[in-house]
């Protein structure tokens, strides 16, 4: 069986007090729900879907962006209980009384800035039909249409933004495979039979989580893979070894140079890793040697983007009103998540 998530904008997702102690609820997962196109396929979750695996006391985890450094309750240490309502799949967390808590998931939850869930789970049992699509007002279009009997679920998580994009089909961003998409799912689903991944660190990846992708059908050609769906740590990991071994790359077009150094200096940044002088340097040289042109990498003329380190580019430092990197330390948590979106939604265009 492979991992794969969901997400519900439907969640109810709320801040409560109890007692002494701060927590959320809300719905994990809704029943009876059509989802929105998924990329090929829509799902519905039948009633009683979760009935056995909570009959058998699962080790469920709440986090936070499905972080597992940031752990919100435990189904096992009773601070995380999950139940079946008329409704769907419903949580209840006692959160740890903490600032970072408070300030990070608490207070943007009360204030409605965090308003949707995404879960984990296992499909155990599916059935798979074709039905008349309802946004269809003639009546002749039809979907394919995958229902979920039964499954079992590991994670709960409160998220600032749904998920994602794994593959081209935007629509996806609501429903990813870390573990690459099921077979289930590939032979019923047309869009997903051809789609290329490279397994890289246990996940297969698809072409947007690559800094350069040469040509999308030869998975050989992928290079300095910057994002892992679904995983913060390892998205991270990556980034990091993709800003030390830019320069050392074999395959990557001198023309091409500047722009990838470009995303990864990016993705770095939306993840609040500093690019430290001898990378910026580096990077440089390769560019130079390679007859890239630097100046290509953003249109800043500050001392750190010409020279590569767009990611030192502070507002504090910085006066040129072209610069779009401008920002650092002083980014708050707002402005790095919308960073996080619109570099995804860039990852999923280039070519």
């Amino acid at each position: 069986m492979k991992r794969e998530y969901r997400v519900i904008s439907k969640a109810d997702l709320r801040a409560k007090k109890k007692g002494d102690s701060s927590g959320i609820e809300g719905h994990a997962a809704v029943f009876n729900s059509l989802s929105e196109d998924l990329g090929g396929f829509r799902e519905r979750i039948i009633p009683g879907a979760f009935k056995d695996n909570l009959a058998a006391n699962p080790d469920v985890r709440a986090l936070f962006n499905h972080d597992p450094n940031i752990v919100l309750g435990r189904t096992r240490s009773g601070t995380l209980t999950l139940a079946e309502d008329d409704k769907g799949l419903s949580f209840d967390c006692d959160m740890p009384d903490t600032q970072m808590v408070r300030d990070m998931v608490l207070s943007p939850i009360e204030r409605g800035d965090i308003d949707q869930c995404s879960f984990g789970f296992y499909a155990i049992r599916t059935k798979w039909s074709e039905e008349p699509d309802p946004a269809d007002a003639t009546g002749k279009q039809t979907m394919i249409v995958r229902e979920i009997h039964a499954a079992e679920v590991f994670d709960v998580s409160p998220v600032t933004f749904p998920a994602y994009p794994q593959t081209d089909v935007n629509a996806r961003a609501r429903a990813w495979f870390p573990d690459g998409t099921p077979s289930e799912i590939r032979s019923h689903v047309p869009n997903f039979r051809d789609a290329k991944t490279k397994k890289v660190d246990g996940a297969e990846l698809p072409a947007e989580c690559f800094a350069y992708v040469g040509d999308k059908e030869d998975t050989s050609t992928w290079k300095l893979p910057i994002h892992f769906p679904g995983d913060v740590e390892k998205t991270k990991t990556h980034i990091r070894n993709a800003l030390s071994r830019f320069n050392q790359t074999k395959g990557i077009p001198a023309a091409q140079k500047s722009a990838v150094w470009h995303r990864i200096v990016g993705a770095a940044k939306a993840h609040g890793i500093q690019v430290s002088d001898e990378e910026g340097k580096n990077a440089l040289r390769a560019i130079r040697a390679g007859d890239g042109d630097p100046a290509e990498m953003c249109a800043c003329d500050c001392g750190p983007c010409e020279n590569g380190q767009c990611a030192m580019c502070t507002k504090e430092d910085c006066e040129d009103d072209n610069c779009d990197h401008g920002g650092g330390e002083d980014l708050t948590d707002a402005d790095r998540q919308a960073m996080i979106e619109g570099l995804e939604r860039r990852l999923s265009q280039f070519e």
